[in-house]
């Protein structure tokens, strides 16, 4: 589970309730600007990481983000089908994703996706998931390698998630940038999907419970 999810119930509310505050101005501000003024197309690019701040504690304290690990939580859609999401950036910091306290970015940000991994499969197990569900995810986590190994098939990216992406563009570029140890920019247009099945997954445990384990070894958790 997620740090936050950690927290007791009235710290989150707290928590939720502060940050709502905090972003009012931004968000009213915003949208109350008119389309013809440039700062309103420089300010939509802050308007994702505000609102990932900002919303993705609700989401958690609404259970409607289920967590699977710090940095890793799916959702469920209307077909009983599985998307996997990597952490938002209130997540990366509360997790102590950009410190070093914990272990090497790379190596904490690959174990908590391994971790969440892991617990899926365990969901499968237990009958959570069902074996036949689809659980897709995006190469902003993944390379078409790494997700072969977990068992993953690549599809391509849909138009409606590369908007979404080039609209949370910042975020992923502080992201992006310290899993590379320097500034690099993602280049968009290269992502891809990958797909699977609960029974798929499963097929992999070996493998992830054995990667499970390196990590875990390189990590503060």
């Amino acid at each position: 589970m997620s740090k936050f999810s950690q927290f007791h119930f009235l710290l989150k509310l707290a928590v939720c309730l502060l940050l709502l505050v905090l972003a009012y101005p931004f968000v009213t501000y915003l949208f109350g600007l008119p389309y013809t003024s440039p700062w309103k197309y420089v300010m939509m690019a802050f308007f994702l990481p505000v609102y990932s701040i900002t919303f993705m504690p609700i989401l958690t304290l609404l259970k409607v983000a289920d967590y699977k690990s710090e940095l890793l939580f799916i959702t469920k859609d209307a077909s009983k089908n599985y998307d996997i999401h990597f952490g938002s950036l209130f997540d990366c910091i509360l997790s102590g994703l950009f410190s070093s306290k914990r272990g090497g970015f790379k190596d904490l940000m690959l174990y908590f996706l391994v971790d969440g991994m892991l617990k899926i499969i365990q969901d499968v197990e237990g009958g959570k998931i069902e074996k036949e569900a689809e659980i897709r995810g995006s190469s902003y986590f993944f390379n078409t390698k790494t997700a072969a190994k977990f068992g993953f098939e690549s599809i391509q990216l849909k138009w409606s998630h590369k908007y979404i992406l080039y609209l949370n563009y910042l975020e992923m570029l502080l992201v992006f940038s310290f899993s590379k140890g320097r500034f690099a920019h993602p280049n968009i247009e290269d992502f891809i999907s990958v797909k699977t099945t609960g029974a798929q997954l499963m097929e992999h445990k070996v493998y992830i419970e054995t990667l499970h384990k390196i990590l875990k070894s390189k990590v503060n958790v």
